[in-house]
């Protein structure tokens, strides 16, 4: 494995992994096999705007380092070139809708998506094939806003239909018939889904734990995603032992784990029992136990460098 194997940001909204393989198609029946690469993105939000995005290019390409720029729609169509260098010089571009509204106080769902693919379709005539992940969080599972269910469907259904989005996430825990409808429709629109699951409120004991993924993987879901609270150090080694079992004896595609909080140990070494990824923070965390950025790669490289097969 690679030295940039397996770290990776979480980010709420439209993703554009901009140095990732390609996602491959979906066909109707679900099967895919996504991308194992694995990624850190610094994120700045709010651009393009001249100045200032032009200084923090010059100043990540002095240092070699990449990052993630979350765009405002509307500012996109006078500073194209900005956009053009970002990917030129391997850096990924999110969306941020094309007003900077607040999703999470919009009760329309047509509004919301309109606003993402405005975007979206913008940035693709820029960016030309590069992937894009689209998540709602709810706030059941730590996002901002409630949601009903047919709301739900109906914007993963219509970014998913749009074309603007590679893979769609979606919580498996809604209702089996709303998870089924919302992968079925999905799929059917040739986009892979990442399922997931975000327990706050604990850890479940190892046999639910491979409950939970097994079940992701049979409803379809192309990525199955759990992200657990432990309320002791017992719990952690029930996460990594779940998901050692899961990746060597049921599991026919990449899985994603961990444990927040006081489970941060699990971030660094849940690759070594089968996570195809961990998440980093810049800034602000966005979950319980997140590692800044920095650290969380020189930490990685040092268990790189001790894993590694001798010569």
């Amino acid at each position: 494995m690679g030295k940039k194997g397996w770290v990776a940001l979480w980010l709420t909204g439209l993703l554009l992994l901009g140095q990732a393989e390609q996602l491959p198609a979906v066909p109707a029946d679900g099967t895919a096999a996504l991308s194992q690469q694995r990624y850190v993105a610094l994120t700045f939000d709010d651009g393009p705007k001249r100045e200032t995005t032009a200084r923090l290019l010059d100043g990540l390409r002095e240092r070699g380092a990449s990052a993630t720029f979350f765009l405002i729609g509307r500012q996109i169509p006078d500073q194209r070139d900005l956009v053009e260098r970002m990917k030129g010089e391997g850096h990924q571009v999110g969306n941020h809708t094309w007003n900077h509204i607040r999703l999470a106080t919009t009760s329309d769902p047509a509004v919301a998506a309109q606003e993402i693919q405005k975007t979206d379709t913008l940035l693709r005539e820029i960016l030309g094939e590069t992937p894009i992940l689209f998540t709602f969080r709810t706030r059941k599972e730590g996002g901002e806003k409630e949601i009903d269910m047919e709301a739900y469907t109906a914007l993963n259904t219509a970014v998913a239909q749009s074309g603007d989005a590679d893979a769609v996430d979606v919580e498996v825990f809604s209702g089996d018939e709303v998870v089924r409808r919302n992968i079925q429709a999905i799929h059917a629109a040739g986009k892979a889904v990442v399922g997931s699951n975000h327990d706050f409120g604990g850890t479940p004991d190892k046999a639910d734990l491979l409950f939970r993924l097994r079940k992701m993987q049979e409803l379809g879901a192309d990525i199955p995603k759990i992200a657990v609270m432990p309320r002791c150090p017992g719990d952690v080694i029930a996460l990594l032992d779940a998901t050692q079992e899961m990746s060597g004896k049921y599991a026919d595609r990449p899985i994603i784990t961990m444990s927040m909080g006081a489970g941060v140990v699990s971030r660094l070494c849940g690759e070594y029992f089968g996570s195809a990824m961990t998440f980093g923070a810049v800034g602000q965390v966005s979950a319980p136990g997140q590692i800044p950025v920095e650290e969380l790669n020189a930490a990685m490289d040092i268990l790189h460098r001790a894993l590694a097969p001798r010569s």
